[in-house]
Formats: C-alpha cells, sequence, structure tokens
C-alpha cells in the first residue's frame, strides 16, 4: 500500500535545526533519556479486538528544571497505518532542548469494502469514527502523562499537541472538538452490510473524552503544531477557544486539501471516494481570523504548493521551533516580582550575507558557534542592534550566542 504521507526527510531537517538550538529556560543541548513502550491504556478496536496503546516518553538528561513543557507527537499515516517511533527524531531534537517529549500510538484502521483493504472506506461513517477513536485515545494519554508529571518533571500547564497529517486532524480535534460537537455517527450509525456476512453493529462509541484515566482532568493545552492537518467542521472552533497554534499546508495538497475536500481525494482508484469531507489549514486560519484577527500566538505558512509535504523543511521547522520557543517562555522571579524575559530577534533567517539582531536590552557580545561548539566569530558589542556580516560563513547551519543565550542561525 502506498505510504499516505511520506516526510521521513522532514525529521533529519529536524534533528538539524534544532540540535544546537536553545532559548532562555529551555536549556542547552542536553542528552535525550527514552523510554519505551509505556503503557497508557487499553482500548476497543473498530473490529472489536483490544489494541494496548504505548507510548515512549523523552526526557533531557543533566536538566535540573523539575517544569519542563511537555510536548505530545502524533503520528500520521491516514488513520490505518504509521508508528509512533517516526516521530523519534522530533522527540529528540526537542528534549535536547530542554521539553519533555511523548510519542504516542492510537487505535488504527476501519472497516474497507470487500474485497479491498484500507485505506479504501467502507463509508465517510468509518473514517470519522477513526478519527474520534484516535481523539479519545491521545486524551487518554494526556491525562496518563499529567498523572505523572512530578516523576517526568513536567508542566502540565505548558503541554504542546504537535501532529503530522492524521496526526495533526487528531491534534486540532482534541483542541478544539467539544462533546456537544459529536458528529451524529459516533452516537449511532447503520449496521455495516457485506455479502455473505453478518451485519456489523456499530454503536454510541461514547464521549470525547473516552475511557482512560478519566478521574484526573484533561492537561491545558498550551499549543498545537499543526503541519498538513484539519478539522471535520470550523465552526467547532468556538470564540472562547482561542488556543496558540502553528501551522503549515501547501494549498495543492493533494490527500488533506487546504481548503474544503475529502480526505485522500487526489489519490488514484478513487480511494478517498468514500473519506469525510475536511476543512483544511486555509480555511482554519480563516475562521481564526474572523474570530480573533492576527495575534503573535498564532502563525500560519500557506503556501502555493502541490505536495502533501513540507517545501523547505528547514526554514519551516527552524520557524515553529523558534516561535513555539517564544511563546513557551516563563517569566523569571526576583524576589515576589515576575520579570519579563528580555526578547532577541535575528532577521532575515536564513540569511546571506548580513543579519540583524535586535534586543530589548543592550548586550555585551555575540558568537557564532558552528555545530562542533567551534567559535567562528566573535564580536563586542554593547547596544541593542547590531548587524552581523556572515562573509565566509559556508551555507550551513550555525548557533548564535548573544550573552547568555543561543538561538540558530542559518546561512544560505
Amino acid at each position: 500500500m502506498k505510504r499516505i504521507a511520506t516526510l521521513g526527510i522532514v525529521w533529519l531537517a529536524f534533528v538539524l535545526a534544532t540540535a544546537a538550538m536553545s532559548a532562555q529556560d529551555l536549556g542547552a543541548n542536553y542528552g535525550v533519556n527514552v523510554t519505551t513502550g509505556i503503557v497508557y491504556g487499553t482500548a476497543t478496536r473498530f473490529d472489536g479486538g483490544t489494541d494496548t496503546l504505548k507510548l515512549d516518553l523523552y526526557t533531557p538528561v543533566g536538566d535540573a528544571n523539575t517544569q519542563r513543557p511537555l510536548m505530545i507527537w502524533i503520528h500520521g499515516g491516514g488513520f490505518v497505518q504509521g508508528n509512533r517511533t517516526e516521530m523519534d527524531a522530533a522527540c529528540r531534537a526537542f528534549t535536547r532542548i530542554g521539553f519533555a517529549c511523548a510519542t504516542v500510538s492510537y487505535r488504527l484502521g476501519f472497516y474497507p469494502p470487500p474485497p479491498l483493504s484500507n485505506p479504501f472506506a467502507a463509508d465517510s461513517v468509518e473514517v470519522i469514527r477513526a478519527v474520534y477513536r484516535a481523539v479519545q485515545d491521545v486524551k487518554g494519554a494526556m491525562r496518563f502523562l499529567a498523572g505523572r508529571a512530578a516523576t517526568d518533571s513536567t508542566d502540565v500547564s505548558r503541554v504542546v499537541l504537535a501532529g503530522v497529517s492524521a496526526g495533526a486532524i487528531t491534534a486540532i480535534h482534541v483542541a478544539f472538538a467539544d462533546d456537544d460537537e459529536r458528529p451524529e455517527c459516533t452516537r449511532s450509525a447503520p449496521a455495516l452490510s457485506f455479502p455473505g456476512q453478518a451485519p456489523i453493529q456499530r454503536g454510541d462509541m461514547g464521549s470525547f473524552d473516552g475511557t482512560l484515566h478519566t478521574d484526573k482532568p484533561l492537561p491545558r493545552i498550551a499549543a498545537v503544531v499543526n503541519m498538513l492537518g484539519a478539522i471535520d467542521d470550523t465552526t467547532w472552533i468556538d470564540a472562547d477557544e482561542s488556543v496558540p497554534m502553528y501551522s503549515y499546508h501547501q494549498t495543492g495538497d493533494p490527500i488533506v486539501g487546504c481548503k474544503k475536500e475529502r480526505g485522500l481525494y487526489n489519490f488514484p482508484l478513487n480511494v478517498g471516494g468514500n473519506y469525510p469531507y475536511l476543512f483544511g489549514t486555509c480555511l482554519i486560519e480563516q475562521r481564526m481570523q474572523n474570530l480573533f484577527g492576527s495575534t503573535p500566538d498564532r502563525k500560519t505558512w500557506i503556501y502555493d504548493g502541490v505536495n502533501h509535504d513540507l517545501h523547505d523543511a528547514t526554514a519551516i521547522i527552524i520557524d515553529g521551533a523558534i516561535w513555539l520557543v517564544e511563546l513557551l517562555k516563563k517569566p523569571t522571579t526576583v524576589g515576589d516580582e515576575p520579570q519579563t524575559r528580555q526578547s532577541i530577534t535575528i532577521a532575515p533567517q536564513p540569511a546571506d550575507d548580513v543579519v540583524r539582531i535586535r534586543a530589548d536590552h543592550p548586550f555585551a557580545s555575540l558568537m557564532v558557534v558552528d555545530l562542533q561548539g567551534r567559535t567562528l566569530r566573535s564580536v563586542n558589542v554593547g547596544a541593542r542592534d547590531h548587524a552581523l556580516s556572515l562573509e565566509g560563513l559556508a551555507s550551513g547551519m550555525y548557533m548564535l550566542r548573544i550573552d547568555g543565550t543561543s538561538l540558530p542561525l542559518v546561512v544560505r
């Protein structure tokens, strides 16, 4: 079966873009401890069997911070394939800069029309119910991880849901879909009838919250990272749901449309013919603009392309990572008075001949360091604004150290 989301090279770019990146309390280049195969629950599959649901947990080595932001990565695969291990590189990259990360498995699959197999769907109800199962599982994983926050040194007020394709669809629904917006087909649906088989009953799936760890509250979602995702209905985004979100989509994405399209709408053999319509990032952004206008806690990158992929993975990942780190910075405290973190911007990114560094405070010096830790350039500044010449630097990834802060620098 053709892979529904081919994004392997993206995660290589993630590692290159973020391995040396650090900012304020989100640390330096930490080691990574990985605990695999943690069982967070069991749940009933579409066919009546039972799935044992697992996650892998990544924590930074040598980080004394007891309040790390928690980033939960959700893999893609059209709700019929994919594996949590595909998010390994992304988890490692963010753990190196001080996040705790988890990548979760969720229930996959739905009934296809005989004699076909997935990704063909018997009807649109089957796909909607598959998304619903994924949402229930991820919410269960979130509550499970919140319950062990003290053990993992995580801050459950700073939980980020991040996903690609089906994973992004799941993350968006976790953030915005409420029980009063449940599709009717998750309450009851006509039985499936196939020649020569007994009818397959499809009953009430229960609450969006599912049944896992419901004795614990769902942690607050501080942000969503949406790569190539969509939602069943943009009206599910309510005026009181201004969740910060970083989004990327291509206008001609043939698998998850940026506007209103059936899932897999441009797949051969009419694979998506029985899929429901989805509202992609273009329409999600339009809805959020109407509700909230343009705000710093939302960034959307719409690219005029025709692929289900990232057109410039390095630039997109750096942009998203910087946005996320800035969003999640916590204020420091001196005595009883909170102190706002100092802000530093570097532009353009990627840069050609000159990069401009601006801060809200005078900074004494800056250094350009390569990924092997070698200092290639050092400048005394003593000002809030400095134009740094990049003459002689080869194209590639560097780290810009500004007093005690490090930020990524990409030279074209």
